[in-house]
């Protein structure tokens, strides 16, 4: 058998020093290594543990796992033929996948085929790599050298992409059926789907590195690594194995981070969001049921229940079926069944004819029934388009499918100044203009008010927006004067800008959040019951800053006070929703004031 010996000299270190292969082990010397399990089982029992029978099995599958193991080595490494080496190794990258896929407790369609093509070029290439240049087999698929390299690459890879993938999914969803708190901040603000999911990503990788890189540190201090002691056992120098372990460690890490970034990257552009930049939180699901079987388990409850000798209906749960607990367009149960509507212009004193949107043939549905069709809608420069009706009739829908969050239908048409979403340069670009203000304000946001507008200043979108007219070098101090400002306004301290939008009440990071929003000066707001979580002196104030700052907006809110006040602006249009006769199959225009 021709192996990679002769074309390593750590290997060639090793003979000169007189290393010798370890002894074979006699099966009575097996026997007396049993010896200490036996005196745990004694002691489990006697202390009365509940775990003797796990040790037991899990003593058994010990001896059978690798003795298994070893007998279907034998021949590989003895035959060393590529056509047995790299099936194998195929084989054994399934199996990582199903490892890898079954531990999160999220995950989403299409995640494990994104783990198996991410995982096939980073075994590839960390071992064409670390073959090609530093070991330097004889030939490549010497078995002595691949089958054990492929297998600890692959181990730490399960645990990366298994931590990492699931805290991915966990920190886009964790506010449930439109994504996070923050992901929904920066989409609406103007950011690509990979600006806005570039903090989650940072923090998928940071811990699915965690534990390659505490072992990294550890290494050598603490205790000998598994590959080095079974080197030394077997003959090897202490210095060529600590080579050996060294050149593994790095490759393991690299190659980690490496099929970790490519699931992630082929997640967020090809899964979790679509063209439009619109998170894809349909897809998100969460595991059913306690903790996955491991593979082994799992291989014997799918032969058995195949073969009719039992079912099996706990695997189901732990394997193939999850639990869906995020939707995207999650409907109230007060909008099922509903006719369809019609918005429609109840008054209106705005005299401006500088038109800056127009919505054209637009469609709103629910749980998969038209609500409202034929929905047609122009609002001019510095309007103020009050959008009344009752709970669960769409208003809320309208001002998210205006901010591209939701679909108005094929036939729709949808621009600003004359361009639509694609004429503006995408989605992304379309936000930054007309900006969609989330009711909850920055409830569920991380960091503080001040991090959030430096982060949403540097935004693609927003610097294209004011790089003509503000200095890159003084924008964020602009904006943070401004904000401060708003905030006066609202007769809140200036400090707020700096504390945690956890130590907020829900009414001060209504208020803040509106104001950092407002500070970007977008050519439309979409506010969405902007002072659902105030008093009414606070209101008045919350109103007074919108109206004053004179920028457009579309305003939903359900305060019938509030109401009365916003139509007595000369500016104000109300549109307000009427249910069409179940009979009358024509549904006409809904607004149009032009």
């Amino acid at each position: 058998m021709t192996t990679h010996t002769a074309n390593s000299r750590w290997l060639q270190f090793s003979a000169d020093d007189e290393y010798e292969p370890a002894p074979d082990i006699s099966p009575s010397g097996m026997a007396i290594a049993a010896v200490p399990v036996l005196c745990v089982f004694i002691l489990s029992a006697a202390l009365r543990l509940g775990n003797v029978q796990t040790l037991i099995i899990a003593t058994i599958r010990c001896v059978a796992q690798l003795m298994i193991l070893g007998l279907i080595l034998y021949p590989i490494f003895v035959n060393n033929q590529p056509y047995v080496v790299i099936p194998y190794i195929f084989v054994m990258v399934l199996f990582a996948i199903r490892e890898a896929s079954v531990k999160p407790k999220h995950r989403y369609k299409g995640m494990r085929l994104h783990m198996l093509l991410s995982l096939m070029v980073g075994l590839t290439t960390s071992f064409a790599f670390i073959s090609g240049l530093v070991l330097k087999p004889f030939p490549f698929w010497d078995a002595s050298v691949m089958i054990p390299v492929c297998g600890m690459l692959m181990g730490s890879s399960v645990n990366a992409l298994s931590l990492g993938m699931d805290r991915l999914l966990l920190s886009l969803s964790d506010s449930g059926g439109r994504g996070s708190a923050r992901l929904q901040t920066y989409l609406a603000c103007g950011a690509s789907r990979w600006e806005a999911s570039l903090p989650s990503i940072r923090e998928a990788i940071e811990t699915g590195l965690t534990p390659n890189l505490n072992q990294m540190s550890i290494m050598g201090l603490v205790s000998i690594p598994g590959m080095m002691a079974g080197q030394i056992l077997g003959g090897t120098s202490p210095l060529v194995a600590a080579k050996y372990q060294i050149i593994i460690m790095f490759f393991i890490c690299s190659n980690s981070t490496l099929v970790l970034f490519g699931t992630i990257f082929q997640a967020v552009f090809y899964n979790l969001f679509d063209k439009q930049h619109r998170f894809r939180s349909e897809l998100v699901s969460k595991r059913k049921g306690g903790k996955p079987k491991d593979i082994l388990l799992a291989i014997v409850s799918y032969t058995g229940e195949k073969m009719g000798l039992y079912k099996d209906d706990s695997d189901k749960a732990d394997i193939g079926t999850t639990e869906r607990t995020f939707s995207l367009n999650d409907t109230k149960s007060s909008t099922i069944g509903m006719k369809r509507g019609m918005f429609e212009t109840f008054s209106s004193t705005n005299t401006s004819t500088n038109e800056l949107l127009r919505l054209r043939n637009g469609e709103i549905e629910f749980a998969d029934t038209l609500h409202l069709s034929e929905l047609c809608l122009v609002i001019n420069e510095g309007d103020l388009i009050l959008l009344q009706g009752p709970s669960g009739c769409g208003k809320s829908t309208l001002l998210r499918g205006l901010a591209l969050f939701e679909s108005f239908g094929d036939s729709a048409t949808l621009e600003v100044k004359g361009k639509s979403a694609n004429g503006l340069g995408g989605a992304e670009y379309w936000r930054a203009e007309v900006c969609y203000v989330r009711q909850q304000g920055g409830q569920g946001l991380r960091g503080t008010p001040q991090e959030l507008l430096r982060d949403l200043s540097a935004l693609h979108s927003q610097k294209k927006r004011l790089e003509d007219t503000v200095d890159t070098s003084k924008r964020l101090d602009r904006l943070v004067r401004n904000v401060q400002k708003n905030i006066e306004k609202l007769e809140l301290p200036v400090e707020m800008m700096s504390r945690r939008w956890d130590e907020l009440s829900g009414g001060e990071s209504q208020r803040v959040y509106l104001c950092v929003l407002l500070a970007l000066c977008p050519q439309i707001l979409l506010v969405d019951e902007p002072t659902s979580a105030l008093d009414d002196r606070n209101s008045l104030l919350v109103e007074k800053l919108l109206l004053e700052s004179n920028i457009t907006l579309v305003w939903v809110t359900h305060n019938k006070d509030q109401m009365e006040r916003l139509q007595e602006e000369e500016r104000t249009t109300v549109v307000r929703y009427r249910d069409l006769s179940v009979n009358d199959d024509r549904v006409e225009d809904n607004f149009d004031p032009s």
